[in-house]
């Protein structure tokens, strides 16, 4: 036996010695030696022909058979002709000389230097280094992110540094037959010599079984569906690595490595390896603007950047042409006749999308298109199953699914639409026609409804809770002011609606301190108001005296007093001079007359300074006197807007008294409306309200110049208290109590205590209202004086 096995050894020894002239023979060539080099050797012939191994206990040994004058050789229990090939061609393959260099058919990079995916490279090479199991990682995302070419340069990188001596193989996972790829690999690159007669799968199981030693990393590339790309991935065994590219959510595979769009730094180097430093450099700004218009996305970053370079245009000029049509312009299409492209794109930024969204459903489409009706920014969901359409909450869960599969959508509870994307959605919505125009203009009012739901939520003085839970939605509100079809339709916002989505917004940024911008909403307000409605009309004076009201906390007295009046005589034109708007405005007026009179100790001697703050402070008392007539002839002598105005004229009482000595008589006056005004207010609105907190500090203050100095200290903690939690620490209304606490103290001669509030005061008022600011002006001179009286 032994001498048998000898023989036989020394026989298929001869055998691949023949076969190393004829690195390429196939089985039949592999017999066909065998059996002229069996019949040179009679002795060994001659054994074979009498010998039957009978397989007993397991026990391995040689079976011969000599059937049809072809003798088949194989080590196994029961020998058939296929096994037999099988042990002669592994025979064969362990005698041939090894291929030099990794086996690889990577695709040629094109990008100069990979930029801004350097952790995500780490990450993955962790991912896929994990000891004691099969490595499959996944590399997910949205078309267009870069997951080709962060999986291109992982593989190029490691097979420079022979981290998969056992090659690396580059599979087409979308629409090809991955089998089939893996069996050529098997023969162009190892040189494997695989059965014929076995089908498509044993073929890829004999590719793995046969596999060059090593680990080896498999790149499947653009998966769409993984239950075709299953049934050939390479057995247990922790030396194959095998690395997806998709845009699905797959299930299967947890912990995908999930691409996102480039940071702006990252963005900017991209843009710059198309365009050049230099031009980057040149128009920085720009290059900020057109990474920002085109979201980050490397796709578009790198066709915009080629259709630059080629065009020689500016970036400025390349922003005009995107304006309006970004999507569609020719920049962000692949030229396939452009043989001057040698960057590894296949297709367009549209073409990319184009390829998830024939795989949507019709419900993934309709609820794309309505979230393209969202702004730019992150997207509630609550704020989306409160738009009414024909799908009920469950329904609109499985769209968001679908969608989310995908990559279109990403978030939990709060999601975020990539722009480009909104612009696809848009523009695919109407292209296909999934819904009749009549009920497209149903979807676009039940979202402006739910907007409009949103902004009636902003009350007249909403606290820091409010602005909190209603900021997130803003955005949203805001996008309906953007389109002027919405805006001069009735379809879309009735009268009142108009009115409330401005007035809302503009109260939203008014209560954080943030006047311009709600400068630019009132201004926004006031041009559609005229052109909607008429330069003659009660929205148009609405927005006038909201304008006006923002242009006075900003300081622009002037035109606040221009557009209040213009406000005030269109009302009364239209309602007469006793209607309840009329007295709005005159209240509001008299505060601008009341707010100019902040002069310092040394003005207060100059005749003319004198003259014209004692004649404001008159037209301020006049104004109030009959907004408050008004108000109690309209109202009951408890409502809120009766108390307001006896505060307001009780403050002015206050300050015309400590101005002048001839009307030192109002001191008294002065407490009594404030304290009316406080009872008032205790007894109909919440103790938790800015208007408690405006009344406990208009007390302070006259209390202050009333020499009742521990009085006044206690009321002023109250207030700054109550406005510290219900307006913030940084708010203009906590910075004016502050200050108002230091003058309690400088008339105490507590100056070093006067001196921290009124810097501390002083910041606050910089940061929201700017150094310009007449209070700010004001501020910094009484400062300055404190300091010469430490």
């Amino acid at each position: 036996m032994a001498d048998f096995a000898e023989q036989l050894e020394l026989l298929l020894t001869e055998v691949a010695k023949k076969l190393k002239d004829e690195p390429q023979a196939n089985s039949k060539q592999l017999v066909a030696y065998f059996k002229a080099v069996l019949l040179e050797n009679s002795e060994l012939a001659s054994a074979a022909s009498r010998m039957i191994q009978i397989n007993q206990d397991n026990a391995k040994s040689f079976q011969t058979l000599v059937e049809g004058g072809i003798a088949q050789v194989g080590v196994h229990y029961h020998v058939d002709k296929d096994t037999l090939k099988d042990v002669l061609n592994t025979f064969i393959q362990e005698q041939k000389p090894r291929l030099v260099g990794i086996p690889q058919n990577l695709p040629r990079i094109c990008i100069q230097k990979f930029v801004g995916r350097e952790k995500e490279l780490e990450i993955l090479h962790q991912k896929l280094q994990e000891k004691n199991q099969v490595a499959i990682c996944a590399i997910a995302g949205m078309g267009g992110v870069g997951k080709t070419e962060l999986a291109l340069q992982y593989a190029h990188y490691h097979c420079q540094h022979n981290t998969y001596p056992g090659g690396i193989c580059w599979l087409q996972g979308r629409d090809v037959e991955v089998g089939n790829q893996i069996v050529a690999f098997a023969r162009t690159q190892l040189g494997l010599q695989l059965p014929d007669v076995i089908d498509l799968e044993n073929q890829v199981s004999y590719c793995w079984r046969h596999w060059q030693e090593g680990e080896v990393l498999l790149v499947l590339d653009d998966v769409n569906y993984f239950e075709k790309v299953k049934p050939y991935l390479p057995p247990q065994s922790s030396r194959f690595k095998v690395l997806i590219t998709t845009r699905l959510q797959l299930v299967e595979l947890p912990q995908p490595l999930t691409l996102d769009v480039l940071e702006e730094e990252a963005a900017l180097d991209l843009l710059q390896q198309c365009i050049g430093k230099e031009k980057i450099l040149q128009e920085l700004a720009n290059a900020k603007k057109l990474c920002q218009r085109l979201g980050n996305l490397p796709l578009a970053l790198q066709l915009v950047g080629r259709y630059v370079k080629k065009q020689k245009l500016s970036l400025e000029k390349m922003l005009e042409r995107l304006e309006g049509i970004c999507l569609r312009h020719k920049s962000l299409d692949k030229d396939d006749n452009d043989r001057t492209f040698t960057l590894n794109i296949k297709r367009g930024v549209a073409a990319a999308f184009e390829l998830s969204w024939d795989e949507l459903t019709n419900e993934g489409k309709q609820l794309g298109y309505l979230l393209s009706l969202f702004a730019l920014a992150p997207i509630p969901w609550f704020l989306v199953e409160s738009v009414k359409t024909v799908q009920d909450t469950d329904d609109l869960g499985d769209a968001r699914v679908n969608l989310e599969d995908f990559h279109f959508l990403q978030g939990d509870q709060t999601y975020h639409l990539h722009q480009l994307i909104r612009e696809f959605f848009q523009e695919k919505f109407f292209q296909e026609k999934l819904v009749q125009p009549e009920q497209v203009n149903e979807l676009q009012h039940s979202f402006c409804q739910a907007m409009i739901a949103v902004a009636q939520k902003v009350s007249e003085s909403p606290t820091q809770h409010d602005i909190q839970a209603i900021a997130p939605a803003i955005p949203h509100v805001t996008e309906i002011v953007k389109n002027r079809t919405i805006l001069i339709s009735n379809i879309f916002l009735t009268d009142e609606d108009f009115c409330l989505i401005f007035v809302g917004i503009g109260r939203f940024y008014t209560a954080q301190g943030l006047y311009k911008e709600a400068a630019l909403c009132y201004q926004n307000y006031l041009s559609n108001a005229i052109e909607r409605f008429g330069e003659e009309s009660l929205e148009v004076a609405s927005s006038q005296n909201s304008l006006a009201n923002v242009y006075k906390d900003l300081g622009h007295y002037d035109d606040a007093k221009i557009y209040y009046q213009q406000a005030l005589n269109l009302t009364i034109n239209r309602l007469g001079d006793n209607h309840l708007d009329v007295a709005t405005i005159m209240n509001n007026l008299a505060l601008l007359y009341s707010q100019q009179n902040n002069n310092t100790q040394q003005e207060r001697y100059n005749l003319s300074v004198y003259r014209e703050t004692e004649e404001r402070y008159l037209k301020a008392r006049r104004l109030f006197r009959k907004a408050l007539k008004i108000r109690k002839f309209r109202l009951r002598e408890d409502h809120p807007l009766v108390a307001q105005s006896l505060n307001h004229l009780g403050t002015l009482y206050a300050g015309l008294a400590h101005y002048s000595w001839q009307y030192s008589s109002y001191t008294q006056k002065a407490e009594r409306l404030l304290q009316k005004a406080f009872e008032i207010r205790k007894n109909t609105i919440n103790t938790e309200h800015p208007d408690i907190a405006e009344s406990l500090n208009n007390l302070a203050c006259l209390y202050t110049k009333m020499y009742r100095y521990s009085e006044a200290e206690s009321l002023f903690f109250q207030s700054l208290a109550l406005n510290q939690s219900l307006l913030g620490e940084t708010h203009p209304v906590v910075a004016l109590g502050l200050w108002n606490l230091g003058e309690l103290y400088v008339a105490q001669h507590q100056y070093n205590g006067a001196r921290d509030l009124f810097q501390k005061s002083l910041e606050i008022l910089q940061n929201c209202l700017g150094n310009d600011h007449p209070l700010v002006i004001s501020a910094c001179k009484l400062l300055e004086d404190l300091r010469y009286r430490m």
